[in-house]
């Protein structure tokens, strides 16, 4: 047999699971930049001891938007071509627990630390940095779950992680780049950040219905919303690096991109007689199949089935519309049940 078709196949399969990989590698590289250096200390010309981010972090902040670039084009490239995989599934969570977990966490370990250098000594005690790594933790949980939850299709429940990690991303390009004392104070104060950590936690682990951005097709009539949003969001993450009003304008945006969006679902209601009650139709049918001697047959039972092309926000939303229409319309509930099922439409 000719095995050149299925190894053509199979290599073209592999090249979203290379750009899935990629990310990886941005995200480590984000993790060296972070971790390179540690804060900076320096006692200027009249013994005022100075505390900075390394300029290294800066460099983390860009290579994790990369990363959330590639992260984006990995869906894309399965998409077209067809190659989506659970094994690709797998490997795009761990990538993104890296790049948008793990690294960020990292940042907000370095600004935890520089937030209690500025006291006197410049001691602190390793618990006082372990709020950090709540957010790796979230994310974790937030991955795992988006695995097993088969009707985030087209939509999340929660934050998503990349979110979350490029917001974090923003804060040592606003820290760099601001002009405002007070807006560099807030991004050092240890209260704020330990706020922020909880907020950014709870955001990915809970189950608020958020927008994604992945392509149900590539045509613009679908999609126009994300493409939009996406060419925006690029414009402003990588424009910002020179002016703090556009790294502001980013932390912002990230929560705004992640509005509720609307999808259509195909929604299959099945109604069928009770159990308990006699079924007329059936009885008339299962008599007809007796007469033309088919045996074997125990019993019939008719009922229908309606499909509904329903537009709502989620799975749930779209399921509870047409548990709403079946009560009220479609399904006699003295004598009939029904069966719901949901599908997003491609």
């Amino acid at each position: 047999m000719d095995s050149r078709p299925l190894t053509v196949d199979y290599t073209m399969k592999q090249i979203p699971n290379l750009f899935t990989l990629l990310n990886l590698v941005f995200g480590c590289l984000a993790i060296v930049f972070t971790l390179q250096n540690g804060i900076m200390i320096t006692v200027n010309a009249e013994g005022t001891e100075l505390l900075y981010i390394p300029e290294k972090i800066w460099m983390a902040s860009l290579f994790i938007g990369i990363a959330a670039l590639v992260a984006f084009l990995d869906g894309f490239v399965a998409r077209l071509f067809k190659a989506s995989s659970e094994m690709g599934k797998q490997l795009d969570s761990l990538a993104d627990l890296v790049s948008f977990g793990v690294a960020p966490g990292l940042i907000l370990y370095q600004f935890l630390r520089l937030s209690f250098a500025q006291h006197p000594g410049g001691v602190v005690s390793m618990i006082m940095l372990l709020p950090a790594f709540l957010l790796p933790g979230a994310a974790a949980w937030r991955l795992a779950r988006f695995n097993l939850d088969t009707s985030q299709s087209y939509s999340f429940k929660g934050m998503p992680v990349p979110a979350v990690g490029l917001f974090v991303a923003s804060l040592p390009l606003i820290y760099w780049n601001v002009n405002d004392e007070s807006i560099r104070t807030l991004l050092l104060n240890k209260w704020f950040l330990y706020g922020l950590i909880l907020a950014l936690s709870w955001l990915m682990v809970s189950t608020l219905p958020l927008m994604a951005l992945k392509f149900k097709d590539f045509s613009v009539k679908n999609n126009l919303p994300k493409y939009f949003n996406l060419n925006k969001f690029a414009l402003i993450y990588f424009k910002m690096a020179g002016n703090a009003g556009n790294s502001a304008c980013l932390c912002s945006y990230i929560f705004a991109l992640q509005k509720q969006n609307s999808m259509t679902y195909t929604v299959q209601i099945k109604v069928m007689p009770l159990k308990e009650l006699l079924d007329p139709q059936g009885k008339a049918v299962m008599g007809g199949l007796e007469n033309l001697g088919l045996s074997g047959v125990e019993d019939v039972r008719i009922g229908k089935n309606i499909t509904l092309q329903v537009t709502a926000d989620s799975p749930d939303k779209a399921k509870q519309i047409a548990e709403e229409a079946s009560k009220r319309l479609l399904a006699n509930p003295v004598m009939e049940y029904f069966e719901i099922s949901t599908t997003p439409n491609p």
